[in-house]
C-alpha cells in the first residue's frame, strides 16, 4: 500500500517526496473511539434526507434520533461550511428559497428570495453565508437587452436586502472580513477572470484584480484568506490587505483541487477535499487532504486501507461523494456510491502517516454530505 505525499514550494515548483504504508489496526493500537453522533444527508428518490449515525465501541450504526432537517431538499446550488450548509432551490422562473441548517448548534431558517421580481427569467450561479447575511450572485435574461449581471446581499434577521450590479457574469462567491469576493467572467469577449471585492458594509467594489484564464475554484480559508485555484497553481489572497501570495506545481504533482468538491477544513487548517480532474483518472474521484503550511498533498486511495475482496466485493465502491473529519476522534469520514448495487456507505480510516481501517456502514441512498454534532 502506499500514501502518495506532494510537496510545493511558492513560486517554484511542486516534487513527489516519497511514500507510506500502514497495516497496523485500531485493534494492534489499542486505541479507544470517543462517542461520536453523525447526521448524514443522504441522498434519495426525492431529494435529500438526513440519517442521524451513531459511532460507539460496536462501530457505526443508525439510529432514529430526532433531527433538524425535514427532507426533500432538491438544491440547485449549495454552501458548506463546517457544520453548515445553505441550499438555494429554485422555484419558479423568477423566484426560489434559501434554506440554512446548523447541524451543531440546531439552528434553521427559510427565507424566500427575489420576491420583489416579478416577470423575468432569472439564473443563481452561486450561493454563500456568513452569520446573519446570505449572498447570491445571479443574472438576469431580459427581452431584446443584454443581459444584467448582479450580487445579492439579504440579511436574514430584517429581510432587507441590497444588490450591486456587475458588469461581468457572476460564477462563484467567497466571503471573509466583511468583504465579499465575487469571481466573475468576461463571456462576451476574452473569456478571462476577475475577482471583484465589494464591502459589504457599504456595498461598494473597493478592488478588482485580473485573473486570467482556467480559474478553478475559489474558497475561504480558516483563518479568512481566500484561495484563488488553477490546474498547476494556486493564489493566497490576503483578505485584509489584498496582497497575494503564488503557489506553483510541477507536471503531475498539483494537488488538484482546482475544481475540488466538499471542501472542509479542520481546526489547524489542513483540508479535506475529493480530487474532480479528468486530467488524472487514477486518482479523480479519490479522498485528498492539503497543508497549506507545508504546501504538500496526501492522496488515499480506496487500496490503501482495504483490501481487493473489501474494495470490489464488500464493499462494492464505485466512486467517493463526500467526506468530513470527526475532530474528537481525529479520523476521517469517506461516504461513497456502490458500484454494482443500489445505495452506499461510509468507511473511516486514521490519517496519515498511520494510516489504518477503522470500520464501515453500509446505507440503502448515496451520503451527500456528513457532519459531526
Amino acid at each position: 500500500m502506499k500514501i502518495w505525499t506532494l510537496f510545493a514550494s511558492v513560486l517554484f515548483g511542486a516534487t513527489i517526496l516519497g511514500c507510506s504504508t500502514s497495516n497496523t489496526s485500531l485493534q494492534e493500537g489499542g486505541r479507544e473511539l470517543s462517542l461520536t453522533n453523525y447526521q448524514v444527508l443522504v441522498s434519495g428518490g426525492s431529494g435529500f434526507y438526513a440519517q442521524n449515525i451513531v459511532s460507539d465501541s460496536d462501530g457505526l450504526s443508525v439510529t432514529n434520533s430526532p433531527n433538524i432537517f425535514p427532507g426533500g431538499t432538491t438544491a440547485s446550488l449549495e454552501f458548506r461550511a463546517s457544520s453548515k450548509i445553505t441550499f438555494y432551490h429554485k422555484t419558479d422562473t423568477c423566484g426560489g428559497t434559501v434554506l440554512f441548517y446548523d447541524f451543531e448548534d440546531g439552528l434553521e431558517f427559510e427565507l424566500p428570495v427575489f420576491l420583489d421580481l416579478s416577470s423575468c427569467t432569472l439564473t443563481v450561479t452561486a450561493v454563500t453565508q456568513q452569520d446573519d447575511m446570505v449572498f447570491l450572485s445571479y443574472y438576469l435574461d431580459r427581452s431584446g437587452k443584454n443581459q444584467a449581471f448582479f450580487v445579492r446581499s439579504i440579511n436574514i434577521n430584517t429581510k432587507n436586502f441590497t444588490d450591486f450590479e456587475l458588469n461581468q457574469k457572476p460564477t462563484q462567491l467567497a466571503v471573509s472580513n466583511s468583504r465579499l469576493f465575487v469571481l466573475t467572467r468576461d463571456e462576451s469577449q476574452t473569456s478571462a477572470y476577475a475577482l471583484k471585492i465589494i464591502d459589504i458594509e457599504i456595498n461598494t467594489k473597493i478592488h478588482e484584480i485580473d485573473l486570467g484564464l482556467d480559474v478553478g475554484t475559489i474558497f475561504t480559508k480558516t483563518n479568512g484568506d481566500i484561495i484563488i485555484s488553477y490546474p498547476n497553481a494556486h493564489t493566497t489572497l490576503d483578505s485584509n490587505s489584498l496582497n497575494p501570495s503564488y503557489t506553483r506545481y510541477n507536471s503531475g504533482s498539483e494537488p488538484h483541487f482546482y475544481n475540488a468538491q466538499h471542501i472542509i477544513f479542520d481546526e489547524s487548517g489542513r483540508m479535506y477535499y475529493i480530487r474532480n480532474t479528468a486530467l488524472d483518472s487514477e486518482t479523480d474521484g479519490i479522498t485528498a487532504t492539503h497543508d497549506f503550511n507545508s504546501n504538500s498533498t496526501v492522496l488515499y486511495y480506496f487500496e490503501n486501507f482495504l483490501n481487493e475482496a473489501q474494495f470490489k466485493v464488500e464493499f462494492d465502491i464505485e466512486t467517493t461523494t463526500t467526506l468530513n473529519y470527526d475532530d474528537v476522534n481525529d479520523l476521517i469520514l469517506i461516504g461513497y456510491k456502490k458500484n454494482t448495487t443500489s445505495g452506499g456507505g461510509i468507511i473511516r480510516i486514521t490519517p496519515a502517516p498511520n494510516l489504518t481501517f477503522v470500520d464501515n456502514l453500509d446505507l440503502e441512498d448515496i451520503p451527500a454530505h456528513i457532519f459531526q454534532n
